[in-house]
C-alpha cells in the first residue's frame, strides 16, 4: 500500500514538471528570424464556409447569421491593406 502512494506521488510531481518544463521552454524559445528580415510571401486566399441546422427564424441561426457577417466583416478590415 505504502509503494502504491509513493508511485502516485511520484507520477503526479513527474507530470507537473513535465508541464512546467515544457511551458518554460515554449516560452523561452524567441523569434529564430533574424531582426530586419523580410517576410513578404503572398497572402493566401482562403474561402470559408459555414453551415447550420437550424432554420431561418429560429434564434440559433440568427445568432449563426450574425457571426456570419462578423467574420466577414472582419476578413474585409483585414484586407483593405
Amino acid at each position: 500500500m505504502l509503494q502504491r502512494i509513493s508511485f502516485g506521488k511520484n507520477l503526479a510531481f513527474g507530470l507537473i514538471a513535465l508541464v512546467t518544463l515544457s511551458l518554460v521552454a515554449g516560452c523561452i524559445g524567441g523569434e529564430t528570424q533574424a531582426t530586419g528580415a523580410q517576410t513578404s510571401a503572398p497572402a493566401e486566399t482562403y474561402e470559408l464556409k459555414m453551415a447550420t441546422f437550424y432554420l431561418a427564424g429560429d434564434p440559433g441561426f440568427e445568432i449563426a447569421q450574425h457571426f456570419a457577417d462578423e467574420v466577414e466583416k472582419n476578413v474585409q478590415w483585414q484586407n483593405k491593406d
